[in-house]
């Protein structure tokens, strides 16, 4: 009987131990997801840039029976606010998402010298084009931002126990 005790407080004591490891490892992990949600054509603004989705338009299927891809292509417009020079390079490096589908490309239109160093007071247009598969041809999707664009409002939410993020609904 001693022994099952003894076995039994061992047990409960090891449980204890290993839910306050839990905690501590999870305690400054943001559990709630803020998501700002942006319409196509609104403007977006930081402290340095502004821009907008202006479209998102599909092609014909392309690629043969064993792959097919449709060409989806986001344009948008940007605009260094600041009186600096900016990157605005992560811009490329955002997602298009179909539910749980996301879709990332360095295809498109743009002038790479200026995404990299957008002189003050300068708008560029930056056109996107990724290969999505072709049951989302003519589906809604949402463009989600990369976060490197805004990373002082993502620290901010992360201090208050959330994620951040931007999302455009096309």
């Amino acid at each position: 009987m001693k022994i099952k005790l003894l076995l039994l407080v061992l047990f409960l004591f090891g449980v204890g131990i290993w839910g306050y490891r839990v905690y501590e490892v999870n305690k400054g992990v943001a559990i709630k997801y803020d998501l700002d949600t942006y319409q196509k054509d609104e403007w977006i603004a930081d402290d340095k840039l502004r821009f907008t989705v202006i479209d998102l338009s599909y092609g014909a299927i392309e690629g043969d029976e064993d792959y097919s891809y449709v060409p989806a292509t986001v344009k948008m417009e940007v605009e260094n606010t600041s009186e600096e020079t900016i990157s605005v390079s992560q811009l490329i490096e955002s997602k298009l998402s179909y539910g749980m589908d996301y879709y990332q490309t360095m295809d498109g239109e743009f002038d790479v010298n200026q995404v990299k160093e957008l002189p003050p007071n300068t708008t560029i247009p930056i056109t996107l084009v990724y290969s999505v598969a072709p049951k989302y041809k003519n589906k809604a999707a949402q463009f989600y931002i990369d976060q490197n664009l805004y990373t002082e409002k993502v620290k901010e939410q992360f201090k208050h126990g959330k994620r951040y993020g931007i999302v455009v609904d096309l």
